[in-house]
């Protein structure tokens, strides 16, 4: 009770006649206590004898007749919460700001790559295959990542096989010359990496071969 005096209140103890058996002025002491008296534990407001607004709490203690009463006066009481709530208030404040860096970061950690990959799928829709999708990650969106970059070497293998063969068809159908129809499937060949190519014909799977008609086409440096 005598630590009250420091916050600026004051705590007595008044018996079940109501006169005050503790008080730290010593000449309190015996005297009636003027002021409410509960036998339950409240807080309540009441005005000081110099008519200041007061907060009081009243406690009755355990086995006996007794009760403490605790008085604050209100401008210190609001004080005294404000003492605690600010910095509490700023802890949170801080916290808050803190999470949302974080939730922030973590965000753009997961959303940049999303947009890279994007521009990367749009750049295969236009027709380009050339840029290789590196992104050095373990997590879920690497795997994505080399999931969609595989995607992309796969994709551009078969459409360089599309176009060979229809490169292929063109050089047959443009030309009734033997030589010449198998000149684009030989360039094709080479396209996949062979020094040099050869085709020879059988002479019983030709329908109509006469003496002097090629049966052997090469191309390459090394075909001979």
């Amino acid at each position: 009770l005598e630590d009250i005096e420091e916050i600026g209140g004051s705590g007595i103890l008044v018996d079940s006649r109501g006169r005050i058996i503790f008080h730290p002025i010593s000449n309190r002491l015996f005297q009636p206590y003027s002021g409410q008296v509960k036998l339950i534990e409240d807080t309540f407001s009441e005005l000081s004898p110099l008519g200041t607004r007061t907060l009081v709490f009243s406690q009755p203690v355990a086995g006996v007749p007794w009760t403490v009463v605790v008085s604050i006066p209100a401008e210190q009481a609001t004080q005294l919460a404000l003492d605690i709530a600010v910095p509490l208030f700023l802890i949170l404040l801080g916290t808050i700001l803190v999470l949302i860096f974080f939730v922030r970061f973590a965000m753009r950690n997961i959303t940049s790559p999303i947009q890279q990959l994007a521009e990367e799928a749009r750049q295969i829709s236009s027709g380009i295959f050339s840029r290789e999708i590196d992104m050095d990650r373990v997590d879920e969106v690497g795997t994505l990542g080399s999931a969609f970059d595989q995607m992309r070497v796969s994709l551009s293998a078969h459409l360089q096989e599309i176009q060979q063969i229809l490169t292929v068809s063109q050089g047959v159908a443009s030309s009734l010359n033997m030589s010449e129809a198998a000149l684009p499937i030989l360039k094709a060949a080479l396209g996949f990496g062979a020094a040099s190519a050869r085709i020879v014909l059988s002479r019983n799977a030709l329908p109509e071969y006469h003496q002097g008609m090629p049966t052997r086409f090469g191309y390459g440096p090394k075909h001979e």
